[in-house]
């Protein structure tokens, strides 16, 4: 029993049986493109910008984001703040301060009108310079002094109540300009005599000031409520949105929009280096995941060829949106890259890699999500009209439909999210991204023809047009070997159905079986089916007939090479037959040689079939053969003989290489006899009937 940790082990390593150092290379190559492409993006879009700079080409947002403008919401903050009334606070003390200087006055007063040294002029002169520089002070001065005690007494309380009433109301700073006439309203609403209103006046104007302040704190805390109370100005940017035209400075409002869609920042150099790697390694671990995780005799692993042109057409397809997206975004050729990856590639692998390079590189390199989205679900739709593709009108056709899949699908968008920048522009975009389908899908078709004949790729557009008996090869077996051609044409009946009801390619298997036996035209009367009497090889020695019975296989691949046939039907050639023994000429040679033990000059040099439908073809070949020896073409008789012949391949150890399985050779055999049914009529064999009955 083998340990259970050694069996995980080899189940997680398999995945690696085909991977080489040349593998590897092409990974790492790949991934260093796409770092490239990416980090030259970013430092590209990396701008040393500030306020006030011209910009030296239109910078427009790379996403849709929700932005809040931070000038505008101040703005409308600083006008809530201004609307905000100033609040002020009393302060009783500046009346109590003001009567104290009354009563200073009037003390003055009584103090010079006493002094009996001084005339009248002196003072005038000395009650004065308590009156301040209103013109009207020496006059004023004099009244005091001369007026009796009684007016003098009246004059000083008519100041008090007026001074009294106007601060109890609260005088402001901004009233002082006034002063004199509030106080003359008051003196007005009041019954003073008209001689005692001028000093009045004139005193309480010099001696008033205001006794309201600025409560700062109160007034402070108002604004702040009020800011508060502005909910911040919210807006959206959308994606490809012109945020600074050409030549135009760039203001604070613009300078923030920058900064939220990621067009200027602080970010270093290094940090873009560093996002542009995670991106690169993200996009090949996806994909080099869905590689290991497939079959270990995965196709695109087993053929070096496919996987290079894989990793090449990734790197190239993000080569083209990096450059291509910043200039239109309606001309991406998401179609070639689509239809190049289902036509090489099947399918599992094809919509996998599509999905996950155009949903990355559209997002990363700009595109706007609406166009993410036509791109992505035309070209899904694109690689199914693909997947049946026939003739190179059926291409042309399909080109027409996915173009309008894509035009289509886009204008339902725009349609739907009216909120795009590209609203405005339906009918234009369009068209646009209906030629850029079309256009894109006519170069593909040159792509899959051209690495058809020079890069030896299979398509199957190469198939059919192999498939055509005019072709050169095909030809040449029919005017040279024309039973051969018709033993080529029913192996293909046989491995093409068989091929089909097992889920292998059908195409690929009858193309195989035209040119599997193309070595015989060197020398096709050697050959049963090619001779109408007697055979060539029956004159030979068996050690020589031998020899041209197997050299129909070298024959075969030095015209395969000559015609430039796809390397893949090289397979069928070298392959139909396996290593197996030539039983006939060997039991031959030892019939005449008794000493010949070793069989290995009599067998076929190999090597045993891989694929599905070379391993088909070689069930076929000789089911096919062994029909034509039946003399009774019975039902019986076929399965009887179809059954032996499958097994006898798999007690040879023919198919041990093979990708069929058991369940597969059994379909495999139900639909070789249900087509030599058709081709042969095939009925029943019926017991002999009894004396005197009739037959049908």
């Amino acid at each position: 029993m083998e340990n259970p940790s050694d069996s995980s082990k080899r189940s997680f390593f398999r995945h690696f049986k085909h991977f080489e150092s040349r593998h590897l290379y092409v990974l790492l190559l790949s991934v260093f493109v796409i770092f490239a492409t990416i980090f030259s993006y970013y430092y590209e879009r990396r701008q040393d910008l500030s306020v006030g700079d011209i910009v030296p080409y239109d910078l427009s947002s790379p996403v849709t984001v929700p932005y809040y403008n931070r000038i505008k919401t101040e703005e409308l903050r600083q006008k809530a703040e201004e609307n905000v009334p100033i609040i002020y606070r009393k302060n009783p003390l500046i009346f109590n301060a003001i009567k104290e200087e009354l009563d200073f006055l009037y003390k003055a007063v009584q103090a010079e009108r006493r002094v009996a040294s001084k005339n009248l002029q002196e003072k005038i002169l000395e009650i004065t310079k308590h009156l301040g520089s209103n013109a009207n002070a020496s006059q004023v001065a004099g009244f005091l002094l001369q007026a009796d005690d009684s007016n003098l007494e009246l004059v000083f309380s008519s100041i008090n109540q007026i001074m009294a009433t106007i601060l109890d109301k609260g005088l402001q700073e901004a009233d002082l300009a006034d002063i004199s006439i509030i106080i003359d309203k008051r003196i007005q609403e009041s019954t003073l005599a008209e001689a005692l209103r001028l000093p009045v006046i004139v005193i309480a104007t010099q001696k008033i000031r205001s006794n309201m302040s600025i409560d700062e704190d109160a007034t402070n805390r108002q604004k702040e409520e009020a800011r508060q109370k502005i909910v911040p100005v919210r807006e959206t940017i959308i994606q490809n949105e012109i945020i600074v035209e050409k030549g135009k400075p760039i203001t604070p409002e613009t300078y923030d929009k920058l900064l939220a869609v990621g067009r200027i920042g602080e970010n270093q150099l290094w940090q873009e280096a560093l996002k542009a790697m995670i991106y690169a390694l993200l996009i090949l671990l996806m994909l080099l995941l869905f590689l290991l995780l497939q079959n270990t005799k995965h196709p695109t692993q087993e053929n070096w060829k496919k996987y290079l042109l894989l990793f090449s057409l990734v790197s190239l397809f993000m080569l083209l949106v990096r450059f291509i997206a910043p200039l239109n975004q309606f001309l991406i050729p998401v179609f070639i890259f689509a239809i190049l990856i289902r036509v090489f590639f099947e399918p599992a692998l094809s919509f996998y890699f599509v999905a996950v390079l155009t949903l990355i590189s559209l997002h990363l390199f700009g595109v706007d999500y609406l166009l993410i989205s036509s791109y992505l679900l035309s070209s899904m739709l694109a690689m199914v009209f693909y997947s049946r593709l026939k003739t190179f009108t059926d291409f042309l056709v399909k080109s027409f439909y996915s173009s309008a899949t894509l035009a289509l699908l886009t204008f339902l968008l725009l349609c739907y999210l009216p909120e795009s920048i590209f609203y405005n522009s339906k009918l234009i975009i369009t068209s646009l991204l209906f030629f850029n389908g079309l256009i894109a899908s006519l170069l593909s078709l040159g792509i899959v023809v051209l690495l058809g004949y020079y890069a030896d790729f299979v398509t199957p557009l190469r198939l059919f047009e192999l498939s055509d008996p005019n072709s050169p090869l095909l030809r040449k077996l029919f005017e040279t070997a024309p039973g051969t051609y018709q033993h080529s044409i029913m192996i293909a009946n046989l491995a093409s159905h068989a091929a089909d009801a097992i889920g292998a390619d059908p195409l690929f298997a009858r193309v195989g079986s035209y040119y599997h036996d193309i070595g015989k035209t060197i020398s096709p009367l050697s050959f049963t089916e090619n001779s109408s009497g007697k055979n060539l090889l029956d004159e030979m020695e068996p050690m020589e007939a031998v020899k041209v019975i197997k050299s129909h296989v070298e024959y075969g691949l030095i015209l395969a090479k000559k015609y430039r046939l796809p390397s893949c039907i090289h397979r069928f050639i070298s392959s139909h037959h396996g290593d197996n023994r030539i039983s006939f000429m060997y039991e031959s040679a030892k019939k005449t040689d008794k000493s010949i033990i070793d069989d290995r000059d009599f067998r076929y040099p190999g090597p045993k079939p891989i694929l599905k439908e070379v391993s088909i073809v070689m069930l076929a070949d000789s089911v096919e053969a062994a029909v034509r020896s039946l003399e009774e073409k019975t039902q019986e008789n076929l399965e009887e003989m179809v059954s032996k012949i499958i097994d006898n391949k798999i007690n040879s150890n023919q198919l041990n290489d093979s990708e069929l399985t058991f369940s597969d050779l059994q379909i495999i055999k139900h639909s070789f006899l249900f087509t030599l049914d058709s081709l042969y009529h095939v009925r029943l064999s019926y017991p002999p009937a009894p004396a005197g009955s009739s037959s049908s």
